[in-house]
């Protein structure tokens, strides 16, 4: 399944990089959309400068400081939450040695108003894209 799928890097400035996992059949980056269309493309400015901080902080600071939420500590599925309203970012996140946040962004989603759930079939589909995510990150030994 990993061959149907790869590992976009995107440089968010400063030094900073994550990756987007896109589907080779589809070859879309919701990523380069989002760049192109002048009504999300704040959104994705502000997504750059959270995911920054994300990298410059760390996985755990940013946890605890409500930017992330881990999902699923077994295949590191995480939410990117709060940088623009209830829009939100699934994301496997890793650790490397020295304390290097990686991240692969997997799709974005409308978050939930009031709560703190998600639509089972996001979860679904988020799990099985961050063992992808995870696999294709680990096969890489540097960015």
């Amino acid at each position: 399944m990993n061959e149907d799928y790869e590992l976009i890097d995107i440089a968010l400035g400063d030094g900073y990089m994550c990756s987007e996992l896109v589907s080779c059949r589809s070859g879309r980056s919701h990523i380069e959309e989002w760049s192109h269309d002048p009504k999300k493309r704040q959104m994705l400015q502000k997504l750059i400068v959270h995911l920054r901080k994300i990298c410059q902080y760390g996985i755990t600071t940013s946890c605890r400081t409500d930017k992330l939420r881990m999902l699923d500590s077994k295949t590191g599925l995480y939410e990117i939450k709060g940088f623009d309203g209830v829009n939100r970012e699934m994301s496997c996140c890793i650790t490397e040695q020295g304390g290097v946040a990686r991240i692969a962004l997997l799709f974005p989603f409308r978050g939930h108003q009031g709560g703190d759930k998600i639509k089972p079939a996001d979860m679904e589909r988020g799990k099985e894209l961050s063992c992808i995510a995870k696999s294709l990150m680990k096969e890489r030994s540097t960015w």
